[in-house]
């Protein structure tokens, strides 16, 4: 359906078949592009305060991580891309507080004890040429038989002509706007005008 209204749009007709190289490529961008717009929408502002663009709930997992004691650093899953509100531990009484890894790094300055973790900080793993990863850091280190428990945004797998984007049927026509957004941009990009498409996805 995306790659049938981008042919409409874009009027190089509505059979994907028929398209020839460069067509196919410009309308798979657009539709990377849009679907990627639409995950992760650009934070509003209010005032002069910047809000946090939006999470949907269809790519956000639970997070169960089992904590090895004395263990400062934890991997995080492959496709983790961010945390979802504050992670617990399980059985405690107080969500974590978030630190940056700076201020992360002074607390281990002060000393590297063994408990109940009570602050955390999401570090980039070295990245190597395949993939980019992260790691939790607690502080202060986890002693044994805890578990964290919390939620995170996910990366979502590239939409392609065998895998459809990850999005409930309640929000497909918003995606749908998203990539015809992008189209405009794409057709407008010289004169940097807004289109139909743009307005109506803003």
């Amino acid at each position: 359906q995306l790659r049938r209204e981008l042919g409409r749009f874009l009027a190089i007709g509505e059979t994907p078949s028929a398209w020839d190289s460069t067509d196919v490529t410009r309308v798979d961008d657009i539709i990377r592009r849009g679907v990627r717009r639409f995950y992760f929408p650009e934070p509003s502002l209010l005032g002069d305060t910047a809000l946090v663009g939006h999470n949907w709930s269809f790519i956000i997992d639970d997070l169960s991580v089992s904590l090895s004691s004395g263990q400062t650093y934890h991997p995080l899953p492959t496709n983790f891309i961010r945390m979802v509100e504050k992670p617990t531990i399980s059985g405690g009484d107080y969500p974590l507080e978030e630190v940056t890894e700076r201020d992360f790094r002074n607390l281990l300055n002060i000393g590297d004890g063994q408990g109940t973790p009570q602050y955390y900080t999401v570090k980039r793993t070295t990245p190597s040429s395949s993939d980019l990863g992260y790691k939790l850091g607690l502080y202060p280190a986890p002693r044994a038989g805890l578990t964290l428990e919390g939620q995170y945004v996910f990366d979502p797998p590239e939409p392609s002509q065998t895998q459809d984007p990850v999005v409930t049927q309640y929000h497909s026509e918003t995606m749908i706007s998203g990539v015809l957004a992008t189209a405009d941009e794409v057709m407008n990009y010289e004169t940097q005008s807004e289109g139909r498409h743009l307005e109506r996805f803003k």
